[in-house]
């Protein structure tokens, strides 16, 4: 077979096809990047992005306001307009309450800034984006260079920045601008290296970068060398009445009243200094210290502020400054010395499975703590009350049944308040569980071992989920059992291979069925290594499974569904989405099946044979979903919790026990 990459369709218009697995398995067994970690060839990503200035369908539930790694951020007309890492902009008048829109872009944005009408953003791919409301955003243009930030000067826009390569070498760039639109550059040198901020005090202009770089200018077109007597890299510059202040990723504080000699007046100390503003009659300055304030620029004091990881980025407007922190916290102060945190968080731990009853979600954290909500506003948050991590939770028969690693099986009866261990048949790491036709169902495996040893699966049922017993799942050598779920007649179980033909097995994917849990038919799902499959989903008529490509580098969004657990079709994931992690859960929420996975991953269908992409707003990695009454809730790395009320209705038939949930993927 030729080298191809129509293994995948590249337009909607195909989507309601199919694809034959054997095909993928061909083109990565006469492609290198197969066995060697590159790459995948095959994915053709063609974004269609949100329209600019709509509003994510996902929502936070936390952390709050779910800010995303703010890179960018600037006051102007009565608010704060941040940008993040996820291709929003957000905002907001007092530094507390939020918005969120989507800019139409999936870069970096380093730098925002204003000069009343028009808002300019920059990014570190080189594109530049304006707009008249800070909402609804259009590129401009683009440039080979990245930009880290941009000012406005009272008559025209200033961007700085430039590039840095592995080997060392770099160089500089400085664009202006008088509408935002129409872009000149005005500086380029390989001799100065990548710049990251520039600041204007109404006579000269003052740009620092990489290695101790200060170059000055009257007029933002001829540019001089300055001379910082430091080699280290500059990270912001502010003016503050009659002097510059420079912060550095070496700790070090330096300044100036000309902007071309410099004094240190904070020695390196070997914290990192990313930004600095002044507010206030005071130079304010954040990094891995937290906040460090100056009156003078020469005497600075650390101040206490409550948050748990490094200050990124400041903003201030005449009444108060923001600081925001790489882990999305926020915090505001009416001086730069008393910090109150705007932000909060429900756990700090990373959920690993949710399940649902007639009335709560529940969710696991992989600390042990049970997070359980009526809807997705009210949470109650329950900490250790789980001696293990679940791999996965599934409700019935009045109560709720925990599974996790070496065996390990709890009950709670109260909603996840209280949990009870049970005894287990063996010491397998369960994966998945289920309830249907009157009885508990668990899969799971013993990993392979070293040698060449395949894992082998187990099946355990239980009427009570207190007594449980082993079944026979003729399961073979390397057969390893991930999910399992009750399509409402008979039981299917799915999961991946050990990658290899062990003796007694025969290195393919399959599935199990059953309509007892007790005696197991296997089936081939594909000749040979196939994909992992981590999470399964029936709506009574249809299952389908998704997973990931299993290190083949293709497509990492693996879905195939079954009418019947037995024969299998692989269906494409739309290609026009920006994220396209492996998938590790799905469910069917009474209208449609939602999966979701890495790096912010979102897919939906109404019928499991169509899969569109719905971008939640974020880049952040999805390990369990789940549905109940017309709401769904994603749990995911870090700490992450939303829900989405667009594309979840309630349906009561298939509220229980349907949805198998995958655990965080090690």
């Amino acid at each position: 077979m030729p080298y191809s990459t129509d293994i995948r369709p590249l337009s909607t218009d195909s989507l309601s096809g199919a694809y034959d697995y054997s095909d993928v398995q061909a083109l990565a067994a006469q492609h290198p990047r197969a066995t060697s970690g590159g790459q995948r060839p095959w994915v053709d990503i063609s974004p269609h992005l949100p329209e600019s200035g709509t509003s994510p369908s996902w929502q936070y539930i936390s952390p709050l306001p779910g800010l995303n790694f703010i890179s960018a951020a600037v006051w102007a007309n009565g608010e704060f307009i941040t940008a993040d890492a996820s291709g929003l902009v957000h905002a907001s008048a007092n530094g507390i309450d939020w918005s969120n829109y989507f800019t139409g872009d999936i870069s970096f944005w380093r730098g925002i800034a204003t000069n009343g009408s028009i808002y300019v953003g920059v990014s570190d791919n080189g594109s530049i984006w304006a707009s008249s409301d800070a909402r609804i955003w259009q590129q401009q243009t683009a440039y080979p260079e990245q930009f880290f930030d941009v000012i406005w000067d009272g008559s025209k826009f200033v961007a700085v920045g430039g590039n840095w390569f592995g080997d060392g070498s770099g160089d500089s760039a400085i664009l202006t601008s008088a509408d935002g639109v129409t872009w000149d550059e005005r500086y380029s040198s390989t001799a100065t290296p990548l710049l990251f901020a520039v600041e204007w005090n109404g006579s000269e202009y003052v740009a620092v970068g990489r290695l101790g770089t200060v170059i000055t200018s009257v007029d933002a077109l001829q540019w001089q060398a300055g001379s910082l007597g430091s080699s280290a890299t500059v990270r912001g510059v502010a003016w503050g009445g009659d002097r510059f202040a420079a912060v550095t990723e070496a700790g070090s504080i330096l300044t100036s009243s000309d902007g071309s000699s410099w004094t240190e007046v904070r020695a390196e100390d070997g914290y990192v200094l990313f930004d600095i503003t002044w507010f206030n009659g005071s130079f304010v300055a954040g990094g891995t210290l937290g906040i460090l304030v100056s009156s003078d620029g020469a005497t600075w004091d650390q101040q206490a502020i409550d948050v748990s990881s490094d200050i990124y980025r400041l903003a201030s407007s005449p009444d108060a400054i923001v600081a925001f922190t790489e882990a999305d916290e926020v915090a505001t102060s009416s001086n730069g010395v008393d910090w109150t945190t705007t932000s909060s968080s429900l756990t700090t731990e990373t959920p690993t499975a949710i399940a649902t009853d007639d009335v709560a979600f529940v969710v696991a954290g992989d600390g042990g703590s049970i997070l359980r909500s009526i809807g997705t506003s009210t949470w109650e948050v329950l900490p250790s009350v789980l001696p293990f991590i679940a791999n996965a939770i599934a409700w019935g028969n009045g109560k709720f049944v925990a599974v996790g690693d070496e065996g390990t099986i709890a009950t709670s009866i109260d909603e996840g308040a209280t949990w009870e261990v049970q005894s287990s048949p063996n010491t397998a790491n369960f994966k998945g569980v289920t309830w249907g036709g009157g009885q508990f169902v668990v899969v799971g495996y013993q990993p392979a071992g070293a040698f060449g040893q395949a894992g082998a699966s187990y099946i355990v049922t239980s009427s009570d989920g207190v007594n449980w017993v082993q079944q026979d799942g003729h399961v073979l050598p390397g057969d390893l059992l991930n999910a399992v779920v009750w399509s409402g007649s008979q039981f299917v179980a799915v999961g991946g291979d050990s990658g290899f033909a062990p003796p007694g097995g025969d290195g393919s994917n399959a599935a199990f069925t059953s309509p007892d849990g007790q005696g197991w038919t296997r089936s081939i799902v594909t000749d040979g290594h196939g994909p992992t499959f981590h999470s399964i989903a029936s709506n009574g008529n249809i299952l389908v499974a998704v997973g990931d490509a299993a290190g083949i580098p293709v497509d990492p969004r693996v879905i195939a569904t079954s009418s019947d657990g037995v024969d299998w079709t692989f269906r494409p994931a739309d290609p026009g989405v920006r994220s396209a992690g492996s998938l590790t859960s799905v469910a069917w929420t009474g209208l449609r099946f939602i999966a979701v996975g890495y790096d912010g991953t979102s897919l939906k269908s109404d019928d499991g044979l169509v899969w569109l992409g719905e971008d939640p707003g974020t880049g952040a990695s999805f390990f369990a979903v789940a549905a109940l009454n017309g709401q769904c809730v994603a749990g995911g790395y870090p700490a992450l919790l939303m829900s989405n009320d667009n594309i979840c209705r309630p349906d009561k038939i298939f509220s229980d026990g349907l949805e198998s949930r995958p655990a965080k993927q090690k």
